[in-house]
């Protein structure tokens, strides 16, 4: 079944062929794709009901909604190559890849294996928590975190409740509103509930704060927090420094004043300067009433 266009599913609908998805697909009353089934999503596919046990591939927009009495369940097998996988609601599969694109939310993803490869992980939504559940692998990843203050709340999360494996990828901290943390701040990003392996093969990287932070990253009661170590300070020009663009100023006044004498502009000196101002001042007394 080709979709181009849009289309809401008001009644059930059962899949035991084909679902191909260019368009904007809404399965408001449930879509339910059996063993044998497949859907293809390219386009934008809202699932507040989905049932799948066959095999979903995404390179499109696949939003997993809140507050949905069901979200995304089966026992098959959920593939991106690319694209976007918002899961704000929850989403149960027997076997979830990322393999491109990014995998977002605030919700939970639940599967015996959850393999991360070459993607974007953000949690949140500026910020929030992102929970998976099961064993995760992670390979050449960004773990997009944005932070925004200190307390809860004000920082993404992303909760493994199982084992973690790293083989790569890049923890990138991104500071948001102005904030501006201080020596000794620190937080929670990762909480694992399992075996972490390979923590110390990401690479740290903080965006939006200016040179001069230093940062720490452990892993501590079943917790990877990240804390400020250092917050180097501008230094203050040295005397040396402050002669030299005196004396640099200077070269560029007598440039200016020589080549305005070369033009035969005359500026005005002190002596002419003050025998203007103390006649001006003469006839201001001449002209006051007595």
């Amino acid at each position: 079944m080709p979709r181009k266009g849009g289309a809401t599913f008001f009644q059930p609908v059962s899949n035991e062929g084909v679902i191909n998805n260019e368009g904007r697909l809404e399965a408001g009353s449930g879509l339910y794709s059996s063993a044998t089934g497949t859907i293809n999503n390219s386009g934008i596919l809202f699932g507040p009901i989905v049932q799948n046990d066959g095999r979903w591939t995404n390179t499109g927009t696949v939003t997993v909604q809140r507050n949905s009495p069901f979200g995304v369940q089966g026992t098959g097998t959920y593939l991106q190559t690319a694209g976007t996988t918002q899961v704000d609601g929850d989403m149960s599969q027997a076997s979830v890849q990322i393999l491109g694109g990014s995998l977002c939310g605030v919700g939970t993803v639940t599967s015996a294996s959850i393999v991360l490869n070459h993607a974007t992980v953000c949690p949140g939504h500026s910020p929030g928590t992102l929970t998976l559940n099961g064993d995760v692998s992670f390979n050449d990843v960004t773990l997009a975190i944005e932070i925004a203050g200190t307390e809860p709340g004000q920082f993404d999360v992303l909760r493994i409740n199982g084992s973690a494996t790293f083989t790569s990828g890049v923890l990138e901290l991104a500071f948001l509103d102005g904030f501006l943390p201080q020596a000794g701040d620190h937080w929670t990003l990762l909480i694992f509930d399992g075996a972490v392996q390979g923590l110390s093969l990401l690479d740290l990287v903080p965006v939006g704060l200016p040179s001069g932070y230093a940062f720490s990253a452990a892993l501590s009661n079943n917790g990877f927090e990240v804390a400020v170590t250092s917050v180097a300070s501008v230094p203050e020009p040295t005397p040396a420094a402050l002669l030299t663009v005196g004396l640099v100023a200077l070269a560029l006044r007598r440039r200016a004043r020589r080549s305005s004498q070369r033009r035969g502009v005359h500026a005005p000196r002190l002596q002419d300067a003050i025998g203007g101002a103390r006649q001006a001042a003469c006839r201001c007394l001449q002209l006051a009433p007595r």
